[in-house]
């Protein structure tokens, strides 16, 4: 277990949150390698878009796996152009590498919205910390522990 992975099951043990960690030998960085590490749809996974407001303030878009981000919705949603983070920004701004980034431990770093889809699941597989982790997690706990807003911001 790395150090984010470590700070992950940490977090989720204080705040009394479900957490299963999967650890795989191979990348989970992208969405289809974390389905084929998984052996699951990608509809079973999610994804946080990271993104910078016009102030530099993180705003998360956290959408299904097989979904795509619709930036004009969540800019709207925002009420900001908004920018693509890069690598170090993630760092920096979710205290998680980018590829590892959990969608349970983003309150209090930035804006973060659930898509609707997501809402509807019961228990989501998101990053777990690294690039070679994931963590089933419940889907209202990604909405409650990040005091999330609930709105649609993937593409038809």
């Amino acid at each position: 277990m790395d150090q984010f992975e470590e700070k992950l099951a940490n977090f989720c043990r204080k705040e009394n949150l479900f957490f299963e960690p999967l650890y795989f030998s191979e990348s989970t960085h992208t969405v289809a390698e974390a389905a084929k590490a998984a052996k699951c749809a990608e509809s079973d996974l999610v994804k946080n878009i990271c993104l910078l407001d016009k102030s530099g303030s993180l705003v998360v878009a956290i959408i299904r796996g097989d979904s795509r981000l619709d930036r004009k919705k969540l800019e709207q949603a925002a009420g900001s152009k908004l920018s693509f983070c890069t690598a170090d920004d993630v760092l920096e701004k979710t205290g998680y590498p980018a590829g590892g980034v959990p969608s349970i431990d983003l309150s209090g770093k930035g804006r973060v919205f659930v898509d609707e889809l997501v809402a509807q699941k019961e228990f989501v597989l998101c990053g777990g910390g690294s690039a070679r982790s994931l963590a089933r997690v419940r889907a209202r706990d990604v909405i409650n522990a990040n005091r999330a807003s609930v709105l649609d911001v993937a593409q038809a």
